[in-house]
């Protein structure tokens, strides 16, 4: 399965609700671009990856890795009916599945472009520190950020 249908099949619900806008960047990533953010979805085998991108004072687009921040707030309603997952294109709607339940349940402030959601994740355990976008992204993303 394409990763782009599962992108598109899993996570329209969001992507309209939040009126984000979806550009498929290579065969394992893809953009949703909100409110002056971008979140970055990578898969890689049977994970998913998310960065957030955003615009800082110094007018550099800046990255974070934020995949373990937003699903340690998913719970068990996120997680209903997503089945036994035999094989790497299940697990990878699962996935989807959970984080287009968990996304709007948990992340509403995040999707609406409002950036107060970072204090506490810098908080955060796990949390990663902010690096430069890839180039590569940079000159796509620019556009719209």
């Amino acid at each position: 399965m394409k990763c782009e249908n599962i992108f598109l099949e899993k996570l329209d619900s969001v992507i309209q609700k939040y009126k984000l806008k979806y550009i498929d960047v290579s065969k394992d990533s893809a953009f949703l671009i909100g409110n002056e953010f971008v979140l970055i979805l990578t898969i890689h085998f049977d994970h998913m990856y998310v960065e957030y991108v955003y615009r800082d004072s110094n007018d550099n687009l800046i990255s974070y890795n934020i995949t373990s921040y937003i699903v340690s707030k998913f719970d068990s309603k996120d997680r209903e009916n997503i089945g036994n997952p035999q094989n790497v294109s299940e697990t990878l709607i699962a996935i989807f599945t959970i984080w287009s339940k968990g996304l709007p349940r948990h992340w509403s402030q995040l999707l609406s472009g409002d950036k107060d959601w970072l204090k506490s994740y810098n908080q955060f355990e796990l949390s990663s520190k902010p690096k430069k976008v890839i180039p590569e992204y940079e000159s796509i993303l620019k556009k719209y950020i």
